[in-house]
């Protein structure tokens, strides 16, 4: 059987005061579909499932930082494609 390895490297965004709950929470979930996503028991129906929910939930994320200019965030994902 063949595995599908995805390392996700960390973006960097500044939260404002006011959001923080929100960032805690997800950052969580975050941390805990990774963990689950590392498990070599964990179906990979379910990790394929975990991966679709994290991509829709970060793509949430992007919108709501209202505070984030798009520069920004392309500038961060060049940052990290130089790595």
């Amino acid at each position: 059987m063949e595995y599908i390895r995805l390392d996700f490297k960390p973006l960097t965004i500044v939260i404002p005061k006011e959001r923080e709950e929100v960032y805690v929470k997800v950052k969580k979930a975050f941390e805990k579909a990774n963990k689950l996503l590392a498990d070599p028991d964990v179906d990979i129906a379910l990790k394929l499932e975990m991966m679709r929910v994290l991509a829709v939930l970060a793509q949430c994320l992007l919108r709501a930082a209202k505070d984030i200019r798009t520069e920004e965030l392309i500038e961060q994902l060049e940052g990290l494609e130089a790595k």
